[in-house]
Formats: structure tokens, sequence, C-alpha cells
């Protein structure tokens, strides 16, 4: 594990994310209000997506002072999703309170890695529209190849059954003959 590997997954805002995470999930929402249990999977939400850019960015393009501030917001989310859980006062959940802290770690999330350049990005989803397309078209030959591969087999199969069938019968009109040469 490098030393930014290190540094990031071993953060306090990656614990505090994944433990998070974890109390969403185990949470009984069995007699939470409808408002209660939207903004908890909005928060969830948020969480997920903050671990998913945690997870899947280069770790050495990741803003360390953004994680840690975010590690203080995720305090408070905790703090207020504790108060819920003790009162089930859906107030804790509200925009003044968890979500608040929710919208600012959605704001910080952004932050965390540089900003991408529009125009390159574009030019990198057009060339992958055009593989996919190209694959397509491929695949669609493959296909129609194998159709006609099949159909041919089909019939030459269907020849074989009949010829086999022809020489049975034909067979048996000779042992049908050869018997009754042997009768007389």
């Amino acid at each position: 594990m490098s030393k930014w590997e290190d540094r990031i997954q071993n953060s306090a805002t990656y614990a505090a994310a994944k433990k998070l995470l974890t109390r969403f999930d185990e949470v009984d929402l069995g007699n939470a209000s409808l408002e209660a249990i939207d903004d908890i999977n909005r928060a969830k939400l948020v969480i997920e997506l903050l671990v998913d850019r945690l997870n899947n960015t280069d770790n050495r393009l990741l803003s360390v002072s953004s994680i840690d501030n975010i590690g203080s917001y995720l305090s408070n989310v905790s703090s207020y999703f504790d108060n819920w859980q003790n009162t089930r006062d859906d107030t804790y959940l509200g925009i003044s309170y968890m979500n608040g802290y929710i919208d600012s770690i959605l704001s910080y999330i952004p932050s965390l890695t540089p900003a991408m350049d529009i125009k390159e990005t574009r030019k990198a989803i057009a060339g992958l529209n055009r593989s996919v397309g190209q694959y397509k078209r491929t695949a669609a030959k493959e296909i129609d190849n194998i159709s006609a591969k099949g159909t041919t087999a089909e019939k030459t199969i269907d020849e074989k059954v009949t010829e086999a069938k022809n020489e049975f019968e034909a067979l048996g009109v000779k042992i049908d003959e050869l018997n009754k040469d042997l009768k007389d």
C-alpha cells in the first residue's frame, strides 16, 4: 500500500463514512416516517458517493484537506443521527441539522479531485461511442455468420437424416426380398 493510499484508506474520514453506512444499513426503519426514511436514504446516497470517490480515485489526486473538512461534517451527521435514533424526532434529520451537513459533504465531493477537461472528456466519450458502435456492428456480423452456419448445418442434418432413412427403407426392401427368396 502506498503512503497516499494508506493516508486515505486509514483516515478518520474514510472510517467514519464506512461506519455511517453500516449504521444506516442496520437501523430499524419499521416505525420511521416516510420523511425520515427519505432523509436517511439521501444521506446514505451521499455517503456512498463519497466512499465511491475515495475508493475509485487515484489516491495521489485526492485533496487531503478536503477529506479532513468532510470528516468534521461526518461527525455532525453522526451526532444528529444518534439524536434521531434516541428520540425518533425527525427534526434531527432535516436540512437544518443532519441533511444540512450532508449538503456540505455533497458540496465538498467535487473538490476532492481536480476538475476534468470537459473538451477532452467529450472526445473520450465520442471515442468510446465509436468503439461501442464498431463492436456492435462486428458482433451483429458474427451473429449473422453463426445464424447462416446454423441454417446450413440444419439443412445438412436434414439431408443426412433423409439419406439415412432412404437407405434404411432400401435395406428393408432388400431384406424383404431376401426373406421372400428364402421362403421360396
